[in-house]
């Protein structure tokens, strides 16, 4: 009986809004838009170019925008990266630790161009830091886009800061569709700083593959296999430390560093 009811509210949905289900098969244009993204080296970066890349091969058609990065804006207009990936680089000037100016409607004219010209169907912004994935956020809904957002960070809320960003927060956000944490503590402080119903955030946690990090077992020097030492552990150290307060005063690069000498210390051999 509970497959038979599953059956007829599938049915009756079909019949209802077949659409919804359209967008499970089709290929889509997705947005990836943030202030964070390479030359920028960092977690949120390299988040956003690895899902990219996963888009890409699952038959989407990607393209991220982004703020132009150097003293001279050596690096603005289109590029272009791995499997096609197409990158916009727009004309405005990072205001303060690489993110652009909060203008609310500033940013209208350009992300509606990109937006119509690429004729784009998801609009997906990242980090609750960036002002550029924010607003673009808000423009696409009243361009009548899908939108999704995904949220790396914990926000205090004591400090003058974290007021204002919550503020902001609460302002942009809710009227995207859904939202991404990437842990379930992260889902509660977004929750609790933006005001939205928990129903429409997801968790999806971070991982990290640690094959990727393991060093390659036939360039082990014969003389040193008892000291040898993988560092593949250390990769999930990294990410742990990541999530931690104590990350906000040394970054997990650090921490990840000072380890490594420790373990080349005790372990001469190490790779």
């Amino acid at each position: 009986p509970y497959l038979t009811r599953c059956m007829l509210l599938f049915q009756l949905r079909m019949q209802v809004d077949p659409s919804s289900f359209a967008l499970e098969t089709r290929r889509l244009t997705i947005s990836l838009i943030c202030d964070c993204f390479y030359p920028n080296a960092g977690g949120v970066e390299n988040h956003i170019y690895q899902l990219a890349q996963c888009l890409l091969l699952r038959g989407h058609r990607v393209l991220i925008v982004t703020h132009a990065y150097g003293e001279g804006w050596q690096r603005q207009g289109v590029r272009y990266m791995a499997r096609g990936l197409k990158v916009y680089y727009i004309p405005y000037r990072p205001f303060y630790n690489q993110s652009v100016f909060i203008t609310v409607f500033g940013l209208l004219p350009v992300i509606r161009d990109i937006l119509v010209r690429e004729n784009v169907d998801v609009v997906h912004g990242h980090s609750a830091f960036s002002p550029l994935a924010l607003e673009s956020l808000m423009h696409s809904k009243a361009l009548g886009l899908r939108t999704i957002f995904t949220d790396h960070s914990l926000f205090g809320f004591a400090d003058l800061s974290s007021v204002l960003a919550n503020k902001a927060l609460f302002l942009f956000l809710n009227v995207v569709d859904n939202f991404i944490c990437v842990s379930n503590v992260a889902k509660e402080n977004t929750v609790l700083r933006g005001g939205m119903n928990p129903d429409r955030v997801f968790v999806i946690p971070n991982a990290i593959d640690s094959l990727a990090f393991r060093p390659d077992p036939s360039a082990r020097d014969p003389d040193n296999s008892n000291s040898w030492c993988s560092l593949c552990s250390l990769c999930t150290f990294n990410y742990i430390t990541c999530c931690s307060d104590y990350v906000r005063k040394h970054t997990a690069y650090d921490i990840f560093l000072n380890c490594c000498v420790i373990i080349f210390r005790a372990y001469g051999g190490s790779h």
